[in-house]
């Protein structure tokens, strides 16, 4: 969008021309809003520029990236040539949102900007472990075990929060690559807990088991972990 980037910087300068002549300011009041629109374009391409550098430079893979169509390039160009022959008539084109602001924003929100926050997104997701909040919902929340799914829920929590914005700065990529070892980490420590064990663990901590749910398996667990003494039995 190198073109749009020149128009910004010629309104820009038509804006510091007109600035300080009082009678013009209607004039002044057409380029003023046509400038804010174009500039706030601008700013949303020039964020992406910069998320773009930071995410290559922490090592994220990225697409080459969506390139605006011929089409959109000589709406640009047309534009700008306006600007530079007639600037009043062309701030004052009722056409000029949906002929050329309006497709400019959607090219930069709908393509660039969604393009680069997917490839954050699984960025994010090859790095995570494959937990899902049921699996650690079918854990308890007490005892070592919930200790570990805490320590989890908070790490997904926070990699959640990561993944909902484009990165600023190279330490938020540095931030969400510890998270996720983190989270490897402990993710290791759960999922050798057997299946049987875990729903008996569940239930336990919630509703409460069954005896039938107390197998020889489930003990022999409870005991080697030393949780078998922490065991109660109540009538329900």
């Amino acid at each position: 969008m190198h073109d749009l980037i020149e128009l910004a910087k010629d309104v820009k300068g038509l804006m510091e021309q007109w600035s300080d002549i009082g009678e013009s300011r209607d004039r002044l009041r057409a380029l003023q809003t046509r400038a804010n629109q174009i500039h706030k374009v601008r700013e949303l391409i020039d964020d992406l520029k910069d998320a773009r550098v930071i995410l290559m430079r922490a090592g994220v893979e990225l697409r080459k990236g969506p390139s605006a169509s011929r089409q959109l390039i000589k709406k640009c160009q047309k534009v700008r040539e306006g600007f530079e022959k007639d600037w009043e008539k062309t701030a004052r084109d009722k056409t000029l949102n949906p002929y050329f602001i309006d497709p400019v924003k959607a090219h930069v929100e709908n393509k660039i900007d969604r393009e680069l926050k997917q490839d954050w997104s699984e960025f994010i997701d090859r790095l995570s472990p494959p937990i899902s909040n049921r699996w650690l919902n079918g854990l308890p929340d007490n005892g070592p075990i919930g200790d570990a799914k805490g320590k989890a829920t908070i790490h997904f929590e926070e990699l959640r929060k990561l993944r909902s914005v484009l990165p600023n700065e190279v330490d938020t990529v540095e931030r969400v690559r510890e998270i996720t070892e983190q989270a490897k980490d402990i993710f290791s420590e759960l999922d050798e807990i057997p299946e049987p064990v875990r729903s008996f663990l569940a239930s336990a901590s919630t509703t409460g088991a069954k005896m039938d749910d107390l197998t020889k398996e489930v003990r022999a667990w409870l005991t080697k972990n030393e949780m078998i003494e922490r065991l109660r039995i109540r009538f329900g």
